[in-house]
């Protein structure tokens, strides 16, 4: 079972870095598409600058590490409060006005708090039962606010979305302390204070936003099962991811990924005892989670035999992934909806989407599957400006900026994506050192692999579904632990003087 293992490793490890390595330069090359020649000289400059600087604050950190080690703490509390504060500020500035799905999770909630019925939306949620577990969430949330007499029902979102983000950027400051050293740990502080998006996040508390702290929290949470030692630890840590996972998938599938990867490690680990702790507590408590909030929305709310006519099959986000623009397409929508039995609709997408397949051939579903990734992966900017093109409450300056089509939006999203870049690059070395090592004796420390193996699992799945930039938004704290990875690993090449 060893050599099996460690044959999975090295695989593994090999698979994920080519992959990476391809995906990053098939979005800088078509960074430079449109560009002139002395534009693409600037990018190439504006991201060498960016790799000098992360290089020049972690010298520092590594050179200064026993004042992180004594006060890293301060620099993390600090940080977490001028981020929280400034997310608000500028939320606040940046309300927008719900609409199409965002309008249907947000004034769903605020319906079922006030009529005690999301009626008008039911129609919504008989085609899309994947967003019941966001609109519960936030109405969960006004209803606790309006016991306090707090009306403002978008300020609550927005200070739930701030409070996970915080939170996250807390996760990923304990699960660097706790692999590496303070150094990584304020390292990564670093990284999520340069990047803009982090500011304005806070008023588009979709799916992709909320889920954010999710991935992160439940790496960290393997990490302390991972050290544990006896039964009632191990049961208690598994319990513990079983639940935070549940939550996560009820808010957006994707971010159970982390689950998948946290099980194939400890598969590929042989702790069985543990294995067995974290599948056992997890599908015990999804199927008690399950069985209860369904009976409560099918028996309450929505008519199951309904829904079981109008759900929309998955299969159909598969098929619109298969459209020259892959993103959501109401042509797909349409013909999905017109056949009217379950049955016969699944056959007939799947039939549409063989027919696609088949239609792509190799060559072309490769180049289909590139075009694919460079969407999904190539913005820096959250694909914040989707939503804010929805119109804001108020008038703002920052509209010019941060909405599509802002007189600055350009320069924006080049400063956001040169930034992304710079960390993509980090990230993609440490997955090409983690594949090298692997062969190295001793190999990599087992614990790494759930965050390099969760994202390689996003970007799989990615490439099957119908696909947007905001899709890889909840997974960017993986991202950030990859980029100071690869930053570490380098260092320590360089102190070795390879």
């Amino acid at each position: 079972m060893k050599k099996i293992a460690a044959f999975l490793y090295k695989l593994i490890y090999i698979v994920m870095a080519v992959v990476f390595v391809k995906l990053l330069l098939d979005i800088l090359g078509r960074d430079f598409i449109p560009r002139t020649a002395g534009g693409s000289a600037w990018r190439i400059v504006q991201w060498m600058v960016g790799i000098v600087i992360c290089f020049g604050f972690f010298w520092w950190l590594k050179k200064t590490q026993e004042i992180w080690e004594r006060y890293g703490w301060a620099v993390l509390l600090v940080f977490l409060a001028v981020l929280f504060a400034a997310q608000l500020l500028l939320g606040n500035e940046l309300r927008v006005n719900p609409l199409y799905d965002y309008s249907s999770i947000y004034h769903g909630a605020i319906d079922w708090v006030v009529t005690g019925t999301f009626e008008r939306f039911y129609d919504y949620y008989y085609y899309y039962p994947n967003n019941l577990g966001t609109m519960t969430f936030l109405m969960f949330l006004f209803q606790v606010a309006s016991r306090f007499g707090c009306t403002d029902f978008y300020f609550v979102g927005m200070l739930a979305n701030s409070l996970l983000s915080v939170g996250m950027v807390a996760a990923t400051y304990f699960v660097c302390k706790r692999l590496f050293t303070a150094s990584e740990a304020v390292f990564s502080l670093v990284l999520y204070a340069l990047y803009p998006p982090m500011y304005l996040m806070a008023a588009v508390f979709y799916t992709d936003h909320l889920t954010m702290i999710f991935p992160v929290l439940l790496y960290a949470l393997y990490l302390c099962l991972d050290k544990s030692k006896g039964t009632v630890g191990t049961f208690g840590y598994a319990f513990a991811i079983a639940v935070l996972a549940v939550f996560g998938y009820l808010l957006k599938p994707t971010a159970v990924f982390m689950l998948i990867a946290v099980v194939i490690a400890l598969f590929l680990a042989q702790k069985w005892k543990k294995l067995m702790a974290v599948l056992v507590t997890f599908f015990a408590v999804y199927l008690c989670f399950n069985l209860a909030f369904d009976s409560y929305i099918y028996g309450k709310h929505l008519e199951r035999a309904t829904a079981e006519q109008m759900n929309t099959p998955i299969e159909t986000w598969v098929m619109m992934g298969l459209n020259e623009n892959p993103g959501f397409s109401p042509d797909d929508t349409e013909f999905s909806r017109s056949i009217e039995q379950p049955q016969e609709r699944k056959e007939a997408v799947r039939e549409e989407i063989v027919k696609r397949i088949e239609g792509f051939g190799f060559g072309g579903m490769l180049e289909h599957i590139k075009n694919k990734g460079i969407i999904v992966f190539s913005d820096g900017t959250f694909e914040l400006s989707y939503t804010f093109l929805f119109g804001f409450q108020k008038e703002t300056k920052l509209q010019n900026t941060v909405t599509l089509l802002g007189e600055n939006y350009n320069r924006y999203w080049d400063t956001c994506s040169s930034i992304w870049y710079v960390y993509l690059i980090f990230g993609v070395v440490c997955f090409v050192l983690m594949a090298v090592r692997s062969f190295r004796a001793g190999g990599i420390r087992p614990e790494l692999l759930p965050v390099p193996l969760a994202t390689f699992g996003l970007y799989c799945f990615l490439m099957m579904w119908e696909v947007h930039a905001r899709y890889m938004v909840n997974f960017f704290s993986c991202f950030i632990l990859l980029a100071v990875w690869g930053m570490s690993m380098l260092w320590g090449r360089k102190k070795e003087g390879r």
